[in-house]
């Protein structure tokens, strides 16, 4: 039997606007990779698809990439990139 657990996903400056919250929960039943997560975020708040191809994205307070595979319980931040001067 799958163990299932939350994931928790938590958005950063404008994408914590676009959103409305600073963080949302994601049951999980299997191990995912990032950009299964992205794709349910981009599901569950249509708003954000277009930033989620730009962000940067972190796996329990590490950067890591699209086919990084995540665990139940595992905490993922989306970071939109910095510009300015």
């Amino acid at each position: 039997m799958p163990s299932t657990a939350n994931i928790t996903v938590r958005f950063f400056a404008q994408l914590k606007e676009v959103a409305g919250t600073g963080e949302t929960q994601l049951i999980c039943q299997q191990a995912m990779r990032i950009a299964d997560v992205k794709q349910q975020i981009a599901d569950e708040y249509p708003l954000l698809a277009p930033y989620l191809k730009s962000v940067f994205t972190a796996l329990n307070g590490s950067y890591c990439g699209g086919e990084t595979e995540v665990n139940p319980g595992d905490e993922i931040a989306f970071i939109p990139p910095v510009s300015g001067g």
